[in-house]
């Protein structure tokens, strides 16, 4: 057994992790308050719960919905009750039984949480301090930025080698386009597309290779393959895709889009996008709580341009913290999209390249981890730059 002390804020749900377990946990609001956790294996049991005026709040039963290898508290923004501070801010401090019984106490020495981390097959991504650079490579014919382009299969290597020696850490390999209007592609086609180019990628250790598709088929097919990461614009809807996650161990992204590729931009509507993104994030994250897949595999984007106007992304942008959950990471795309060049002027599609560049920089500072570009030299630039200032951390 082992005693640990957490200092939070709690609201009347939060999911967060002590030592090696992810619990769920009930309890009453406190602005700051001790809970005094027994682990046992397979129970966790909140002893004691006090506020800083040595009061008892609560005790109550937690349930083991998650056993990570790390040290972190997930900040569940859930509908039902206040968050727990971001887990950068968080503390955790090893005590005795003694001192717990105490009360309400300062921690002799203290150890921030690790947080931001973000698990695929075969690394570990540490955002705590530095984003990464998705390279987009379009393995198919109708893409809405660079169709046909990468379509042989030497040409697609070589250029996703060329993308990871400008700075790219992830290569996103779809052979399906989704831009607005785009038809369907049946599964062994898009099987043929991408299978032979992440075969030839996967003994790349410098970059992760990420495969974009909606199909669970084509999901395992990739990851048995090399793919660590699986991108799914329909965001883990289909328990079969969830099972693939789950079975495989991959890392996975969870978009959100209104409607489909086809009809998406006919005439998206939200009373309020950002709030509605981030409850379809809550209720994705507690799907894929429910079918065992481990949270610290997840990470989130807001689907820039997938069912959504240029008021629409441009507030998600703007308030792209507001839609995290569980702590986990934000992957944001717009590069080269069609919004930029409205907000911008610029019909032709090289005029968006700066504003993605531009966005990148921005996107880092509102709390994005993850940039997935066409453009990676740049945007690599942008981004090492904005941390250096943000962190002092030098580009590497």
């Amino acid at each position: 057994m082992a005693r640990y002390a957490y200092r939070c804020r709690t609201g009347s749900s939060a999911i967060f992790s002590v030592r090696h377990y992810t619990v769920e946990f009930d309890g009453q609001t406190q602005a700051t308050s001790y809970a005094t956790i027994e682990v046992h294996p397979g129970t966790m049991k909140v002893v004691q719960i006090r506020s800083c005026r040595n009061r008892p709040v609560n005790n109550t039963i937690m349930t083991i919905i998650h056993e990570p290898r790390v040290h972190e508290v997930i900040d569940k923004r859930s509908p039902w009750g206040l968050a727990l501070r971001q887990a950068s801010r968080g503390k955790y401090w090893p005590h005795s039984a003694r001192s717990a019984q105490r009360g309400c106490h300062e921690p002799a020495q203290s150890e921030p949480i690790p947080s931001m981390l973000w698990l695929t097959r075969n690394r570990t991504f540490d955002f705590r301090h530095r984003g990464a650079i998705m390279g987009v490579l379009n393995v198919t014919p109708d893409s809405f930025s660079d169709g046909g382009r990468w379509l042989d299969v030497d040409a697609a290597v070589a250029h996703a080698r060329e993308m990871g020696a400008q700075g790219a850490e992830i290569i996103d390999v779809g052979g399906e386009s989704t831009r607005p209007g785009a038809e369907p592609v049946d599964e062994s086609e898009e099987l043929r597309r991408v299978l032979p180019v992440i075969e030839r990628l996967a003994g790349t250790q410098a970059i992760a290779i990420s495969i974009d598709t909606m199909k669970p088929a084509v999901a395992r097919a990739a990851v048995e393959r090399g793919a660590e990461i699986i991108n799914d614009i329909t965001g883990l809807r289909h328990p079969a895709m969830r099972e693939v996650v789950r079975e495989t161990g991959a890392a996975a992204i969870i978009m959100h889009m209104q409607g489909e590729p086809r009809t998406m931009q006919a005439a998206p509507n939200y009373e309020d996008v950002t709030r509605e993104v981030g409850e379809f994030f809550r209720q994705a994250l507690e799907s894929c709580l429910a079918s065992g897949i481990d949270p610290m595999r997840l990470a989130f984007d807001p689907g820039i341009g997938f069912g959504k106007t240029v008021a629409h992304n441009l507030a998600l942008l703007g308030k792209l913290e507001l839609v995290r959950v569980g702590g986990r990471p934000i992957v944001v795309g717009v590069s080269r999209k069609s919004f930029l060049g409205k907000v911008t002027g610029s019909e032709r599609m090289e005029g968006r390249a700066w504003p993605t560049v531009a966005l990148t920089s921005f996107l880092r500072e509102r709390g994005a981890n993850v940039l997935r570009v066409h453009d990676v030299r740049p945007n690599v630039q942008a981004l090492r730059m904005t941390e250096a200032i943000l962190h002092g951390v030098q580009p590497a």
